[in-house]
């Protein structure tokens, strides 16, 4: 999509044009699911180098939009020149030349540009539109179009005149796909697996529910189809257009595992000349940790309430099964603290020096600059509680009345008066740290550190003065965003500062909820309902995100169930973890008890399934 600086870094400039390229596999993929059809009238209005489209072209009339420059350049290589229009899909100019019946078949893999990114593309990229021009736009087309009926038009521009602040490109990506495909069509998409569960993604995916039979998706599983591009969890969307309100419709749910993947396929288990429509026919259950197939209803499909009907865990509860989430029992969840630059700001401790990678401070005379951060795995030791600092980090914490001499110079009076100047050691230190670079940028001038500096009123600070730290910066308990093995929850009772490679959890009223929710946290269930929502990364590390812990379903427990979780957390925090199986164990009889799961041979099973996730991602 767009013609951009030169001087923009490729990785940046991806960045803003959300390009991640589908190449051959996830195209050839996509056409196998949609039963390599002929024929057709075939578009995609964010080609980007016309992967999508390379399948369809022989036997297809087929149709692309891409806005980049560079990659219109590359995709006319690959189809015809006439079948490419170098324009941005949600412009005037651009719309106008679409068909206003629709098409047959509607393909693509839509920008994935965050709100924050997309702010500077407007600024940077030739062709990009404001927000509200796109709606605008988009809404015009909408009621033009003769895919849909007054009510489905009315309905869409309800949605484009109140989008949310956080609403990303692809959403309204996906909503002109879905009015450019005509009834009887097919919608293919390529989008994130986390996408389909966002907040500001509900109304655009209830309009898919509401328009479209949904017929099948695959899920990348161990994040393998874009490796050493981006590591996301990725899902490929086949969708048909039709009057859904006269049949019920299920969904083939087809998790693609590591091992379906190679070279040339990804789906490597077929047979020659056979389809995945074929295989779905003859192995209806799949090939266990290569290829598993389940189905549901389309109208259970993204539910936002109780617990999501692809879970391995929905066997176990029955119709009365009622469940909360963490907000119900007050809890709050969010990442830890982002100094913005480790390398400047957190130090190792070895004997009387703190050391960074920018130099090092004597620790004993300048102790009162520092406070302790828990930054690294490594250190958090064999227990479930952090009741001691002497194996954690230390972060330079400088009070925003203390500042360096230079900088003090160009406060006016009467205020520069109340500044102290910071003694002469850790000023040396702080200019060296002016000059230190992180992938080619000073450090003052890192996005997350040049906000430290404010000139208001009678509050003036520099870049190295903290904004002051809140509850999720110093949570009550903390689990690793990025996860090698089995998730730990721990304790955090002395409210150290933890960094944002955590997520942590609090409350603001009360400290009393901290030894029930340690030890849900570090039930089987926490842990099977993370592995299904988090993200597997190279290598088989689980990412974790706190917007979708936020959504994990609790089975709702009472005071007599939150009173024996909290004795059973009050004996983990004094345990070992080595030697906490039978402690978990009794943490798991009260949780699944309230599904009626607690009984011994559930119980082993449910085991088997957390144990056999980590298997697989590992």
């Amino acid at each position: 999509m767009r013609s951009i600086s030169l001087k923009m870094e490729q990785a940046d400039r991806q960045k803003l044009l959300g390009q991640y390229f589908s190449g051959k596999r996830i195209a050839e993929a996509l056409f196998d699911l949609l039963g390599k059809p002929t024929g057709k009238t075939v578009i995609d209005p964010m080609c980007g180098q016309a992967d999508l489209l390379v399948p369809f072209q022989k036997q297809n009339n087929i149709k692309g939009i891409e806005l980049d420059k560079e990659a219109f350049t590359k995709a006319i290589l690959f189809v015809k020149k006439s079948s490419i229009i170098n324009g941005n899909a949600f412009d005037e100019k651009t719309l106008c030349k679409l068909a206003v019946n629709g098409y047959d078949i509607v393909i693509t893999n839509p920008p994935f540009i965050r709100r924050e990114n997309y702010k500077k593309a407007i600024d940077m990229i030739d062709g990009s539109l404001p927000i509200d021009d796109i709606c605008r736009n988009l809404g015009s087309f909408t009621k033009k179009t003769e895919t849909l009926n007054k009510e489905q038009k009315d309905k869409i521009c309800a949605y484009l005149n109140s989008v949310s602040g956080l609403t990303d490109i692809a959403s309204f990506s996906i909503i002109l796909c879905m009015v450019l495909t005509r009834m009887e069509g097919h919608l293919a998409l390529v989008v994130p697996d986390t996408w389909i569960g966002r907040e500001y993604s509900a109304p655009v995916v209830g309009i898919l529910k509401e328009l479209f039979k949904i017929e099948c998706i695959v899920n990348d599983i161990n994040s393998v189809w874009f490796e050493g591009i981006a590591q996301v969890k990725t899902s490929l969307v086949i969708a048909k257009r039709t009057d859904v309100s006269k049949a019920q419709n299920n969904i083939t749910i087809i998790d693609a595992f590591k091992g379906s993947l190679s070279k040339d396929s990804i789906f490597s288990f077929l047979c020659k000349d056979q389809s995945i429509g074929d295989f779905v026919k003859t192995q209806p259950m799949g090939i266990p940790g290569i290829c598993e197939i389940q189905r549901i209803s389309q109208n259970d499909f993204a539910i936002k309430s109780g617990i999501d009907v692809t879970s391995k865990l929905k066997v176990f509860c029955t119709g009365t099964s009622r469940f909360a989430n963490l907000e119900s029992y007050g809890i709050s969840c969010g990442q830890g603290f982002r100094s913005g630059a480790n390398a400047c700001f957190v130090f190792d401790r070895n004997g009387n020096e703190n050391i960074s990678k920018v130099g090092s401070i004597n620790s004993e005379t300048l102790r009162d600059y520092f406070i302790p951060v828990i930054q690294n795995q490594k250190v958090l030791g064999d227990t479930y509680s952090i009741n001691s600092d002497e194996n954690l980090s230390a972060l330079l914490c400088i009070n925003n009345r203390y500042a360096c001499s230079s900088d003090i110079c160009t406060i006016d009076s009467p205020l520069r008066e109340s500044y102290i100047p910071v003694p002469h050691a850790l000023e040396e230190y702080l200019s060296k740290a002016e000059l230190y670079e992180v992938k080619g940028t000073p450090v003052p001038e890192m996005s997350a550190v040049k906000t430290n500096a404010r000139r208001k009123d009678n509050d003036v600070r520099f870049w190295y003065h903290f904004p002051d730290f809140t509850h999720r910066h110093r949570g009550l308990i903390f689990i690793p965003r990025v996860n090698g093995s089995a998730i730990i929850a721990r304790l955090n009772p002395n409210k150290y500062v933890v960094d944002a490679n955590f997520i942590t959890f609090w409350n603001t009223k009360s400290d009393d909820f901290s030894e029930w929710l340690l030890a849900f946290l570090n039930s089987t269930w926490f842990s099977i309902m993370c592995e299904e929502s988090g993200i597997v990364m190279g290598g088989g590390a689980l990412k974790l995100d706190a917007v979708q812990l936020k959504k994990i379903p609790i089975p709702v427990l009472d005071k007599k169930d939150l009173k024996r979780l909290s004795t059973l957390g009050n004996k983990l925090k004094l345990c070992k973890i080595e030697k906490s199986d039978s402690i978990i164990s009794k943490i798991d009889k009260v949780i699944f008890g309230k599904i009626g799961a607690n009984d011994k041979v559930s119980l082993q099973k449910i085991k088997q399934i957390r144990n056999e996730y980590i298997a697989r991602r590992l």
